[in-house]
């Protein structure tokens, strides 16, 4: 929790004529979607330090109502619960019943209303081969909300609990431009065409952009997974695209997992995630030119013996992110596409993959 206060107290403090007075809204400008993905990890992480003393976890769960309303307030976030394949918007349970002193919108119920949410209960598409398990959410960014192993487990980074998932962080976003969720992360999507392996989305953006990503699982117990998305310009004037791939992969330590690198002539470079002098704290690599691997690297999760592969063609990519936080548990591997200059009617694509390895020991490439 002082951490959490520490987070909310550097970004107020790192902007100088900052000054929030008592009806400021949430948009004032700390909270950032950078703020509020580490407040709620941080709240993750309190809530499942005091899950066993029933009082301790209710008042962590009270304080975290501010960033819960924050979440609404700007659009980003509800929490929900997963219903014969939908998400539904979970209500509060804290009593909460006002959230102003007065005013038409003084009640929470009539707060809600009025705010350009999306859909209370969302339905989820799902891709099931035996093996990987796709779940994904059209309504939320056509977002991929979990990838799952045949025993369940999770290979993706979830948010929430069960019951209380909050489904739009963590998993698997795109953007449309090079900007942290730019257009194309939240907007609703519609099914344009679903076969037994594959999914296909579109969405129109604000930007005068329209994206079309298709989804696909390979064959009956292949654990690959293959996506394609496609930006195309349906303004009347030039638009800059670049599409920018944000996955979150969850693992057991990032003490104990290292990233590999396809290097040019086969050779293999290695990034140890490790970082003894500061476990929990997130860091970066950016990775351009001859950084580059040659369309090829990896996530190697030592503590549960499992790769994750991401292939792409490298014409494709500018460059690429690795970002990892040990106290989220979670690896990013970010691809980020060339941007484009696009005139009305044309559009550019991006393609690429994963590979998922479990207990196969060492894994060749």
């Amino acid at each position: 929790m002082r951490e959490y206060i520490n987070v909310i107290q550097a970004s107020a403090q790192s902007i100088p004529d900052m000054h929030v007075r008592i009806y400021s809204p949430p948009s004032v400008g700390y909270l950032t979607p950078e703020v509020i993905a580490k407040s709620v990890a941080l709240f993750d992480q309190a809530e499942e330090a005091v899950k066993s003393d029933a009082t301790l976890l209710h008042r962590v769960q009270v304080a975290r109502l501010p960033i819960m309303y924050t979440q609404i307030a700007l659009g980003t976030s509800a929490s929900f619960a997963q219903e014969d394949g939908k998400l539904v918007q979970r209500q509060g349970d804290e009593g909460v019943t006002r959230v102003r002193e007065g005013g038409p919108l003084r009640t929470l119920d009539a707060w809600l209303d009025s705010l350009p949410t999306q859909a209370k209960d969302v339905t989820l598409e799902t891709l099931d081969n035996g093996a990987l398990k796709v779940t994904l959410i059209p309504q939320m960014g056509g977002r991929i909300w979990r990838l799952q192993l045949a025993d369940g487990r999770d290979l993706l980074k979830m948010h929430g609990e069960e019951g209380a998932w909050i489904p739009d962080a963590g998993g698997y976003e795109e953007y449309s431009e090079t900007g942290y969720r730019s257009p194309g992360w939240s907007e609703n999507y519609r099914v344009a065409a679903k076969t037994a392996d594959s999914v296909t989305m579109v969405a129109q953006l604000k930007n005068g952009l329209e994206v079309t990503r298709k989804v696909s699982l390979h064959g009956e117990g292949s654990r690959d997974i293959s996506i394609e998305t496609t930006l195309k310009n349906r303004a009347s004037s030039t638009k800059t695209a670049a599409i920018r791939v944000h996955p979150e992969f969850a693992v057991a330590d990032t003490a104990k997992a290292k990233v590999s690198l396809r290097q040019a002539g086969g050779a293999t470079s290695w990034v140890n995630l490790a970082n003894p002098a500061d476990p929990k704290a997130e860091k970066e690599r950016w990775l351009r030119g001859s950084q580059m691997p040659l369309g090829r690297w990896s996530v190697v999760d030592t503590a549960r013996n499992m790769w994750i592969t991401n292939r792409f063609n490298p014409a494709q990519v500018d460059q690429l992110l690795l970002n990892w936080n040990g106290a989220g548990k979670r690896v990013n591997l970010e691809l980020f596409g060339k941007p484009t200059e696009l005139k009305p009617g044309e559009s550019v694509t991006l393609e690429h993959s994963y590979e998922v390895q479990v207990g196969e020991g060492t894994v060749g490439f």
